[in-house]
């Protein structure tokens, strides 16, 4: 055979080899621990829902699943890390809302959330809520638009840090309602509390897992809620498309990533097992319990989500004159 040729063919043998390796190993997978990495600490609300559902998908697939915090630089160096993980399926990553907002209010990312990772699933959503306290005056939003037309600076509206979900959702509250009003942004969600109790602030954006304390104690209380329909936790509080502000919504979440490049055998794989364990009873009532509702979703659809959150931030934040950090 003609030295040319044969290495011709040995080429293509290899080749065809080497695309067989990544379906092979998928069909394997997987057959070592699986990471998955959180920008946040232990304990908060990201922490515990993974946890849990790591507990379930190690039963399932008999392996252990490892949760690993790297909280710090707003979730940047935990991201940046999956980011570049090899794309096999043992290191993933939880996003949540806010990784969206740091597209637009950093100046620059190492890495691209649309193009860097693989969507596997949404894991929680959660609402925020319009807070007041609960012994004052405000009982309804035509209350906040007489209070804010009766001040020259209009109302004090208590948020986490500038930039927070909680933050641009209460920019977004002053643009869609027209009323004029004064963020005081705090460090804490127990920051709000004290100064809605104070009444240094007229009203508080945050989540019931953050603030739920205060709402079950009664010494604040909820006039609406900013997700697409009521929530299940707390039924009788309104959302703002039903108090007439049509084109208002909010909605948290935490998803489930992998790098850009995973086989989609073990997309789909990680996706089925996450759908049938947020459809168990037990997770549910414990999600729920802890202020979020379980949702699984498919690739797709986390893919729109994260688009339109990033297009709906840059919005607010353009229209807010939040400067870039």
């Amino acid at each position: 055979m003609d030295p040319a040729c044969f290495a011709r063919r040995c080429g293509a043998l290899l080749s065809a080899f080497a695309c067989m390796l990544p379906a092979a190993r998928a069909a394997d997978y997987p057959t070592r621990p699986i990471r998955i990495v959180l920008g946040s600490g232990a304990g908060g609300l990201a922490d515990v829902t993974t946890r849990l559902l790591a507990q379930k998908l190690a039963e399932r697939l008999g392996q252990s699943v490892v949760v690993e915090n790297k909280p710090g630089a707003g979730g940047i160096t935990a991201t940046d890390t999956v980011a570049k993980s090899a794309p096999d399926g043992y290191t993933l990553m939880v996003m949540v809302t806010g990784n969206t907002i740091a597209k637009s209010l950093l100046k620059s990312l190492p890495y691209d959330l649309e193009k860097d990772f693989t969507p596997i699933g949404s894991i929680a959503f959660f609402d925020l809520l319009l807070l007041v306290r609960n012994d004052g005056p405000l009982r309804t939003l035509d209350d906040l638009r007489k209070l804010a037309a009766s001040r020259p600076g209009g109302i004090n509206v208590g948020t986490t840090s500038t930039g927070s979900v909680q933050n641009l959702t209460a920019h977004l509250f002053g643009s869609r309602t027209g009323m004029k009003i004064s963020i005081i942004p705090y460090k804490t969600s127990g920051e709000i509390l004290i100064g809605l109790m104070r009444g240094d602030v007229d009203i508080g954006f945050d989540a019931y897992t953050s603030l739920k304390s205060g709402i079950d104690s009664h010494q604040i209380r909820a006039i609406a809620s900013t997700g697409p329909q009521r929530s299940d936790m707390l039924p009788a509080v309104p959302t703002m498309k039903e108090l007439g502000l049509k084109d208002y919504e909010v909605i948290g979440w935490n998803s489930l990533y992998a790098p850009a490049g995973t086989p989609p055998q073990v997309v789909a794989l990680l996706n089925r097992n996450i759908g049938e364990i947020l459809a168990l009873p037990d997770v549910r009532k414990r999600f729920l319990e802890l202020g979020v509702e379980a949702r699984a979703g498919t690739p797709q659809e986390m893919a729109r989500l994260m688009k339109s959150n990033i297009d709906q931030w840059a919005a607010v934040i353009k229209s807010a004159g939040i400067e870039q950090q």
